[in-house]
């Protein structure tokens, strides 16, 4: 599924941000690439190892969240350029948030360039069995002053988590 984001506020700094989701047997694969004016974007530096942290989206931070159709639960995976990553599962939109091993950073690669950054993730699914899929793809860009938050589609605020901006997507689909 290839998607592109949609800022929630207009702004100079982020051109597009666009990227490829998949799913296949127990591995997902996404990628993001952002073009913009990104020396005014804190893209972190790749480091060399892959290791979960909380407080992601705090800074520029990736993030994708996966719900088996007409089910309240969900799972948010949130991963950081430099290789930093966490999933959480919620019992139902921003309640019963706990860590969660259904989704795990298994390869990454990041690069920035003058124009593009991009970020490429392989991420094995534990466990996730169903055949329709609530799937949000959504990103926090941190810039000089400020954040930036871009999703598939927004309502009246900036919420990620809201489900209503998660399009109904068919396993063979993805």
């Amino acid at each position: 599924m290839q998607f592109e984001l949609k800022p929630f506020s207009s702004n100079n700094l982020v051109l597009s941000l666009a990227g490829e989701f998949s799913l296949n047997e127990d591995m997902i694969e996404v990628s993001y690439e952002v073009e913009g004016h990104l020396d005014e974007i804190c893209w972190p530096e790749k480091c060399n190892s892959l290791e979960r942290a909380t407080g992601l989206w705090e800074s520029t931070c990736l993030e994708f969240f996966l719900g088996p159709a007409g089910q309240k639960d969900y799972l948010e995976f949130n991963i950081s350029p430099e290789g930093k990553w966490n999933c959480f599962s919620f019992l139902d939109e921003r309640t019963g948030m706990s860590e969660s091993d259904g989704l795990v950073l298994r390869e990454l690669r990041s690069n920035k360039g003058a124009r593009t950054a991009s970020l490429e993730a392989r991420i094995a699914a534990v466990g996730l069995r169903a055949q329709s899929l609530q799937v949000g793809i959504s990103a926090v860009i941190r810039y000089k002053t400020g954040v930036l938050h871009y999703a598939l589609s927004h309502g009246t605020k900036a919420d990620f988590h809201d489900r209503r901006h998660h399009p109904l997507v068919h396993r063979g689909d993805l």
